[in-house]
This record gives C-alpha cells, sequence and structure tokens, in this order.
C-alpha cells in the first residue's frame, strides 16, 4: 500500500521540499496524487551543473506548470554562467516574486551577474536574500519592508547612493553578512537599520578613509575581519 500518497498534500508538498526540484519533479511518475503535488511546490532547489540549454529549460517549464500557490523558497546554484542563463534569470527571478517568495539565494561560482529584476528590490514577502557574485547598479528602487535576513557573497555595489539606499530600505533586518564585497568610491557606506543585531563583514573592499555609519538596535552583535583598504 503506498501510504505517502495518501497523506494530506501539505505534508507531502513538505516531505517534497528537502529533495533537489529535479527528483521532486521525477515522483509525478507515481501517481495520479503526486501529478498535483509538483505543481504546487513552495520549495524550488536549482542547481546548474554546466553549460546547454537543458538546465535552462527544464526550469523554464517546470515553472510553467507553477499554479498560482506560493513559493516559500527559491535557489538557483550555478557553477558558471553564459549569455543564455543570464537571458533567462531575469524572468526565473521574477517568477518567484510574483508568487511571494519568502527565502530566495542565488549562487554564481564562476562569473557575475547584472541587471537582477528590479522587481527583486521591492519584494513585500520576501524575508531572506541570499546573493553571489552579483553586480549592483544603478538606478533602482530599494523598498523590502519584510527583510530580515540578509547575505552578500562577492557583491559589487556600484554606486555610494545605491548602497546606503539599500540598507535604509530594510527596516526589519536583523542579521546581515557581507562577505569579500565591493564599496569602490564610496566614502560612507550607511547601514540605517534600527532593528539591526547581526553584523559581520569579511574581506570587503573599501576606499581609503571609507567608513561604515551604522543605526542599529542597543544590542548588536559586530564581526569584522581584515577589510581591505585601497
Amino acid at each position: 500500500m503506498d501510504i505517502i500518497s495518501y497523506l494530506p498534500h501539505e505534508i507531502r508538498n513538505h516531505i517534497l521540499s528537502f529533495l533537489p526540484t529535479e527528483d521532486a519533479i521525477r515522483t509525478s511518475i507515481l501517481s495520479t496524487q503526486w501529478r498535483k503535488v509538483t505543481s504546487t511546490l513552495s520549495t524550488f532547489n536549482f542547481y546548474r551543473r554546466d553549460n546547454g540549454e537543458d538546465f535552462n529549460n527544464f526550469v523554464t517549464q517546470t515553472l510553467s506548470l507553477h499554479d498560482d500557490s506560493d513559493i516559500e523558497k527559491f535557489e538557483i546554484s550555478s557553477l558558471n554562467i553564459d549569455d543564455s542563463f543570464v537571458s533567462h534569470i531575469s524572468d526565473w527571478i521574477s517568477f518567484a516574486v510574483t508568487h511571494n517568495v519568502r527565502t530566495l539565494q542565488l549562487m554564481i561560482f564562476t562569473g557575475e551577474i547584472e541587471n537582477l529584476p528590479f522587481c527583486l528590490f521591492t519584494c513585500k514577502t520576501l524575508t531572506t536574500l541570499t546573493l553571489c557574485s552579483v553586480n549592483l547598479v544603478s538606478p533602482m528602487v530599494v523598498k523590502l519592508p519584510s527583510l530580515k535576513v540578509c547575505m552578500f557573497f562577492s557583491v559589487k555595489f556600484s554606486e555610494e547612493s545605491l548602497t546606503n539606499t539599500f540598507f535604509s530600505n530594510c527596516p526589519l533586518l536583523e542579521d546581515l553578512n557581507i562577505l569579500n564585497c565591493s564599496f569602490i568610491n564610496h566614502n560612507k557606506v550607511a547601514i540605517l537599520s534600527p532593528n539591526l543585531k547581526i553584523l559581520e563583514t569579511l574581506l570587503c573592499l573599501l576606499t581609503v578613509n571609507s567608513r561604515f555609519v551604522l543605526k542599529f538596535s542597543i544590542k548588536l552583535y559586530i564581526e569584522v575581519i581584515q577589510d581591505v583598504l585601497i
């Protein structure tokens, strides 16, 4: 007897959230009950291992089968990037935003992404944001009223005004991790987040005489390790 197929929909969906999306989709062949589950996944975890259109087509097709239900977590990781991948990334992220994503992670291990969709930075439901190897450029409107955890790895902030706008428009931000990020041509990096409780920076690239300006909660843990001045 297939006991799992008769579990409540929410429980089956939770079980699938622990699988890579590619494996979760394969469960649709098990029975008609499982086919519906794959169209209502709340967690997407895509990992791109090599070049080619197969990955892009798989992600696009998977998202096209999704219904209007909300997305809890949306993760894309890639060993490298090419023009085809870059041309799709904005559509994928926009899809997650329109489905009220709460946790979004974009990890690029070789190469750099530019021109993320502006809607990501005005997402009302986003609570956790992780970006790796992204170049943030102006103009960009930032309004992230629900963001509490933010992790930036190898992110380049192109302009001081953009940096200060970003960190001043996350009123609920509590945990900020900045690793190997670049703040070139910044006189100051203003982090005006009154609820900030944890700030960790490691190997960030700063202009000589630049400084961090902080506004935070009374209880704040700060760890700064070997920031680099140029």
